[in-house]
């Protein structure tokens, strides 16, 4: 929200506010961009319920001249400031949240069906209101009918890192990032590193980013204290993006190991876009729909069960033969003509 949308926004000469939860880590800013950072509040609380009305007011007092929401809880706020103050509207769907609710495991089996039901309807209800969608994957086209065609796609692409470092033959650093579930296979990733490290000792992984249930943070808690070679960053809390893109620049090889699901069969996660841009190898458990897009640059490895594959993987890694060509369309910067030109064509309705 700030990085890529917020930052292009106050190159584009507007003024920026950014509400959000709050940081652990404040980035250096342009003088045109202003963060307001609400009270923390745990996952499940009546403190995530009133931060939603916290952003209403802010926004009632600013009265910007466009407001963009990158979450679905925000949406009953959004409408009542478009109702009072005539705010256009933009709905950034990054998720498929009813999908999501009912297959990553984050809720319990008894109310998940409930939650969804809620999410989507909410959805529904109030498409009529918003003035634009920013899509961030192709399938939410036919996934999603409430965009009623007013929408851009717009991909969570990555901002230009630098390299991945190359294996100088003393250690293989693996890195693991972003949500950290079962459903997004950190377990799975664990799991290959404890084979490769029974073939080389210098094998070690890092798993960086947040786990929003307690159970999985236990289990990852208690596979780093058996294994030396497991390191963990963040997990019972949020990880600055600077860090998590400063880890990536520092690891021989990624690991991109979700579960089979609807879900996130057709997604393109964000953090293939980011180990792209750094030129790190990837390894996949599967294989994705989009791996033609890239595959000439020579940028996978897929594992499968057997041992044969895990030596497969361990020599590649250490050969370092990846990257014979520039990944295509995966920047950020790619995408900002599509957005500017929704943000001043909405901006240009109010006034």
């Amino acid at each position: 929200m700030l990085e890529k949308m917020g930052l292009t926004l106050a190159a584009h000469g507007c003024e920026v506010i950014v509400i959000g939860y709050p940081s652990l880590k404040t980035p250096q800013l342009p003088a045109s961009v202003r963060l307001i950072a609400l009270p923390a509040f745990n996952r499940l609380s009546s403190g995530r319920w009133q931060a939603r009305w916290q952003v209403f007011r802010h926004c009632f007092r600013i009265n910007p001249d466009l407001l963009i929401v990158n979450t679905h809880e925000l949406l009953l706020p959004a409408v009542l400031l478009r109702l009072f103050r005539r705010t256009p509207l933009v709905y950034d769907v990054r998720e498929n949240y009813k999908w999501n609710i009912l297959y990553s495991g984050s809720f319990r089996h008894t109310i998940r069906y409930l939650i969804a039901l809620m999410v989507r309807l909410k959805e529904i209800l109030t498409s009529p209101f918003i003035g634009h969608f920013f899509l961030a994957e192709p399938a939410y086209q036919n996934e999603f009918k409430f965009h009623h065609g007013r929408f851009t796609l717009l991909g969570n692409k990555a901002i230009v890192g630098s390299g991945a470092r190359r294996y100088d033959g003393k250690d293989l650093h693996l890195i693991f990032t972003g949500t950290l579930d079962e459903s997004t296979g950190v377990f799975d990733a664990i799991q290959l590193t404890s084979q490769l490290h029974q073939l080389d000792s210098s094998v070690h992984l890092t798993i960086m980013g947040y786990a929003a249930l307690a159970d999985t943070r236990r289990r990852l808690q208690d596979a780093a204290d058996s294994l030396d070679f497991i390191r963990l960053a963040g997990i019972s809390q949020l990880v600055p993006h600077s860090e998590i893109l400063e880890a990536i620049g520092t690891a021989h090889a990624g690991f991109l190991l979700y579960k089979t699901s609807p879900h996130v069969d057709a997604s393109y996660p964000t953090k293939l876009y980011e180990y792209l841009s750094a030129r790190l190898p990837i390894i996949l458990n599967r294989p994705w729909a989009w791996i033609p897009e890239f595959e000439n640059c020579r940028p996978f490895l897929v594992a499968d069960s057997g041992p044969d594959s895990i030596v497969h993987i361990l020599e590649s890694l250490k050969k370092s033969n990846f990257y014979t060509a520039d990944p295509p369309s995966i920047h950020w910067s790619d995408e900002t003509p599509r957005f500017l030109n929704i943000v001043d064509e909405l901006t240009r309705a109010k006034g």
